[in-house]
């Protein structure tokens, strides 16, 4: 019933913004891992308003210190969301601000509401990663596809048997927003999403390898939801099966492509881009 200190950062190094974006689990200091992401403790100072008992970032382009107030909720929004859509108005907590502190010439970090840089991926996907991997060691990569507005979720392991795919799919539907896992085979790169088209294409049946979860805990700024606060998940197998011989895949080899320069062929090209 107190009213909890609390400060607003609007600013500060990349890793700072990427750090105190990540899904990461309730007990982790988030500040530990930002300073993990710059290779060097976060320098902290104590706050105007609080002193030891909240530090705050020192290198912050400015800070807004207050306290939110216990048992008051005000009207808020509509406001433009990653999803591409203006979210509802609801109720939300009340900050009662105390002091704000900045630097001299303060530089504004904001993003392109409602388009693909919205939110940073690369933290949620550090979280869906971690959280594969509990479930199937063998993951190789993760990646939430940009043009889904990250609700889209490609997930590579090494296959050794069967049921590992849908574990995998499972584990990464946990972190409540993901409506959809496609998990793939370690030959396709899942940062290419026209590599796991492709798997999909040629490696997936319907009626085999898909899988519907209703009833999930998903995001309440999804508009297509028939209920506020839960979603249907379709979790996709889209590996070779382990029960049956697959013909080898069509591939150059790789040591062809590395005696392959572009710019041999095409004038301007950097060898590097190959």
């Amino acid at each position: 019933g107190r009213p909890r200190p609390s400060s607003a950062v609007l600013g500060h190094h990349p890793a700072f913004l990427l750090g105190s974006g990540m899904r990461v689990p309730y007990e982790t200091d988030e500040y530990r891992v930002i300073g993990a992401l710059l290779g060097e403790p976060l320098k902290v100072v104590p706050s105007i308003t609080w002193g030891d008992e909240l530090l705050v970032p020192a290198e912050a382009e400015a800070v807004i210190e207050g306290e939110i107030l216990p048992w008051r909720l005000e009207p808020e929004g509509p406001f433009g969301e990653w999803t591409g859509y203006y979210s509802g108005q609801r109720q939300s907590q009340v900050l009662k601000v105390h002091a704000v502190t900045q630097r001299r010439n303060p530089i504004l970090v904001s993003v392109f509401a409602g388009h693909r840089d919205h939110v940073t991926n690369l933290g949620w996907e550090a979280e869906i990663l971690r959280r594969v991997k509990q479930a199937v060691p063998c993951v190789r990569a993760v990646a939430l596809s940009p043009g889904s507005a990250g609700m889209h979720c490609y997930v590579s392991i090494d296959k050794l048997s069967d049921g590992e795919p849908k574990l995998a799919a499972l584990a990464a539907a946990s972190v409540g927003f993901v409506k959809a896992v496609i998990v793939v085979d370690s030959d396709i790169d899942v940062f290419n999403e026209s590599e796991v088209m492709w798997a999909l294409a040629i490696r997936f049946q319907a009626d085999r390898d898909a899988d519907i979860v209703r009833g999930h805990l998903g995001s309440m700024l999804d508009p297509s939801m028939d209920h506020p606060r839960t979603h249907t998940v379709v979790l996709i197998d889209a590996t070779e099966r382990k029960d049956r011989p697959y013909p080898k895949r069509l591939r150059v080899p790789q040591e062809v492509m590395d005696r392959v320069c572009l710019e041999d062929y095409v004038p301007g090209v950097e060898e590097d881009t190959r």
